[in-house]
């Protein structure tokens, strides 16, 4: 596809906002596309206190056309450029392909993150709700459940104490996509190839966080604690059991890890 950006707007922000209406398209800056091929052309400029984006798509011989605005203080300015471009784009890809998508004009890979921070401004559940469905067009089934499972996460943060740390394991190759998701999205042999690797750095970087805090205490008997869990993604990994067992495991080996209160 053709796309074209003109303004103070991240263009690979523009990029992931194409993807939610036209997946799997490469982007071009040429002329040499194909007839059939989407044509977007966004612009974003500031208007005294505001931000005032256009969008326009071209696509299966029809062409739509959105503006949006909105208001901005001068700290906050990018902030409006962003939410302008997003709405206007979201408004226009809609007419223009009829996709209307569940996680609105989300993009990233935390779509909790903003639901948590309104709640920790002091939101209630059903106002952040809102807000979502409002101010960044998800869905109201979708804008239930990350409002929940952000709520979880607040409580869960509310636990930790000086002495607790987080554990964050990734294994970036899901067999599907999310929308809103910005990680390897695509499979092939040499990437995979890499999972060895991979598996066996998070091994050293894990044990690493564990060991730094129990070095630096008083006494070497102070164990730290795994107080959150986060796992983004298909619940389906692609590791194998020989994968494991060259990252140096073996079976029987046992990570006790303590979550909601309970070990695992």
């Amino acid at each position: 596809m053709k796309l074209t950006v003109n303004g103070n707007i991240n263009e690979y922000y523009v990029q992931t906002l194409c993807l939610l209406f036209f997946p799997g398209e490469r982007f071009s800056k040429t002329e040499n596309e194909p007839n059939d091929a989407p044509c977007v052309e966004v612009s974003v400029a500031k208007e005294e206190n505001a931000a005032k984006a256009t969008v326009k798509i071209t696509f299966l011989g029809k062409t739509v056309v959105k503006t949006h605005g909105e208001n901005a203080e001068d700290s906050l300015v990018s902030d409006a450029e962003r939410r302008a471009v997003g709405k206007a784009f979201f408004e226009a890809g809609k007419e223009a392909t009829g996709i209307e998508p569940q996680w609105g004009i989300l993009t990233g890979v935390r779509p909790s993150k903003i639901a948590l921070s309104k709640l920790f401004n002091g939101e209630n559940e059903e106002d952040v709700i809102s807000d979502l469905e409002r101010e960044l067009f998800v869905s109201p089934k979708k804008a239930a459940l990350v409002t929940s499972i952000a709520s979880v996460e607040k409580k869960i943060i509310a636990k930790t104490n000086e002495r607790s740390c987080s554990v964050y394991v990734s294994i970036p190759f899901c067999p599907t996509r999310c929308s809103y998701c910005s990680f390897v999205s695509v499979a092939s042999k040499k990437l995979l190839s890499m999972l060895t690797c991979l598996f066996a750095l998070a091994l050293v970087f894990t044990t690493l966080a564990f060991v730094k805090p129990v070095a630096a205490a008083d006494k070497l008997t102070t164990v730290a604690e795994a107080g959150a869990i986060e796992k983004y993604g298909n619940v389906v990994l692609s590791l194998t059991c020989d994968e494991i067992k060259a990252a140096g495991y073996e079976y029987g080996d046992v990570l006790k890890v303590k979550f909601l209160g309970k070990t695992i």
